[in-house]
């Protein structure tokens, strides 16, 4: 049992970087897919997807239906900001740690 309990001890926490890790890794080709179907949106319509309710849109099902993607995530949420014919903003946030989040714009990842 003390083995046991030592294992576990020392294990614990690198399981915990080892998923959240994997989560992150999940948004950020989440990410990149969203700014593929935008640019293969834009191509064929000469601007970026603008959300129907306005300029920025915090619905996933909306922006996989107007992209034709089928993203799922239960560890981050979504964000598409249209910004103008030629520029947008996709952001992913932790749904339990606010202070991890990632960016993509046209021209690719964006460093806060």
């Amino acid at each position: 049992d003390r083995i046991l309990g030592l294992l576990s001890t020392i294990t614990m926490p690198n399981l915990s970087k080892t998923l959240a890790k994997s989560r992150q890794r999940l948004a950020k080709t989440n990410l990149q897919m969203i700014l593929n179907a935008q640019k293969l949106y834009r191509a064929g319509r000469d601007s970026f997807y603008r959300p129907e309710s306005g300029n920025i849109t915090r619905d996933l099902t909306e922006i996989n239906r107007a992209l034709n993607l089928d993203i799922e995530d239960r560890y981050f949420d979504y964000e598409l900001e249209y910004k103008s014919p030629s520029d947008f903003q996709a952001r992913a946030v932790s749904k339990t740690d606010n202070s991890v989040s990632y960016k993509i714009g046209p021209q690719g990842f964006i460093d806060d």
